[in-house]
């Protein structure tokens, strides 16, 4: 990123029926004309220099997790279930392996 910006936009489909798109059974695709895509974001990060040692070892000691959310869009159905339960214990398995805290981020870092 240090020769340009980069975005990412989300898009979200909502449930529809139990039938075209199922929450509990993961193996239905969800088709786009039973429940089309809705963009819902953008995010635009700037040109930036971010390969630092200081910078890789503060994202090293971060956990993705999608249930850091509203509680009405936080990810549902059974195989989220588990993926909630395997990402728990990944984060605390690289923590333990890292000597290092779990720690959440906030918007004052600056690395």
């Amino acid at each position: 990123m240090d020769k340009g910006s980069a975005c990412f936009d989300f898009y979200i489909q909502f449930y529809t029926n139990a039938k075209e798109t199922p929450i509990e059974d993961y193996r239905t695709e969800w088709k786009v004309k039973d429940s089309p895509f809705l963009k819902v974001g953008r995010v635009t990060f700037p040109k930036q220099t971010f390969d630092t040692e200081k910078q890789n070892t503060f994202c090293e000691n971060l956990s993705f997790n999608p249930w850091r959310a509203l509680t009405t869009h936080r990810p549902l159905g059974s195989l989220n279930r588990v993926r909630h339960s395997l990402y728990q214990a990944i984060s605390g398995y690289r923590h333990s392996k890292n000597h290092a805290a779990s720690e959440e981020p906030t918007d004052t870092e600056v690395k």
